[in-house]
């Protein structure tokens, strides 16, 4: 791993050694939105548990993707190829994901 995000990570508080395990079992998704690129680093364990605990799924694009949203972290699936599309943690939500996430809590979902 090049020496320059290695030392992002240990910015981050990610050590070598947890740097080694996302590099072996990461989904990396880059997602374009409104003009940026956003990249994020979820294990397949992470994003599979976040679909077995979301409150909430939703399905989009004629079937063809399935959205899944938790207290944890949001899953897309590609229904058709039985693969995950993006991922990422819940400090990633912006603010309607978190107020849609508060009125789930206050609804007992």
């Amino acid at each position: 791993m090049p020496q320059a995000r290695l030392e992002r990570m240990a910015e981050r508080g990610i050590t070598p050694e947890d740097a080694q395990n996302i590099v072996k079992n990461a989904l990396f998704a880059i997602e374009q939105r409104n003009g940026t690129q956003h990249a994020y680093y979820v294990t397949q364990a992470q994003a599979k548990q976040w679909i077995l605990e979301a409150k909430i799924s939703v399905t989009v694009w004629n079937g063809q993707f399935e959205r899944y949203y938790g207290e944890s972290g949001a899953v897309y699936v590609d229904i058709k190829s039985h693969s995950i599309r993006t991922a990422y943690a819940q400090d990633e939500y912006d603010e309607n994901m978190r107020t849609l996430m508060e009125v789930i809590k206050e609804n007992g979902l």
